[in-house]
């Protein structure tokens, strides 16, 4: 259900993450659900799954123990657009050019660190799945 993902941290109090979605595997699960992103109910279970997906690398999940744990995001931000080499988050070896992606999503990770931007059903992740 995660195309990309960037870790977070800079020395501060968590780790958070900026995850770009596989939408089309989402609105699979979505549609066999009887929901799609047009509804705040889709967006909402949307997500649910891909914080169940972050939750199998932590604690009692499927992958547990693959990283420590410090290291897996305590929440993250949807991104509605992919990291490209058109956008310049992506250099030309495929790799993610983490300043430009740091610098693009500055607020929404500042964000991550607010009461608000903490929760999974945030307004800003619920609007970048509409």
């Amino acid at each position: 259900y995660i195309d990309q993902v960037m870790l977070y941290n800079n020395q501060s109090n968590y780790t958070t993450a900026v995850i770009v979605p596989n939408r089309d595997q989402l609105l699979r699960t979505l549609k066999s659900r009887g929901l799609d992103l047009s509804s705040e109910e889709g967006r909402k279970a949307a997500l649910e799954i891909l914080d169940a997906e972050v939750g199998r690398f932590k604690k009692g999940g499927e992958f547990e123990g693959m990283f420590p744990e410090r290291w897996l995001p305590s929440c993250f931000a949807v991104l509605a657009e992919p990291f490209t080499e058109q956008n310049q988050m992506i250099n030309s070896t495929m790799k993610m050019v983490r300043g430009k992606i740091e610098k693009a999503y500055a607020a929404r990770i500042d964000y991550m660190y607010t009461t608000e931007g903490k929760k999974l059903l945030n307004p800003q992740n619920l609007d970048a799945l509409k």
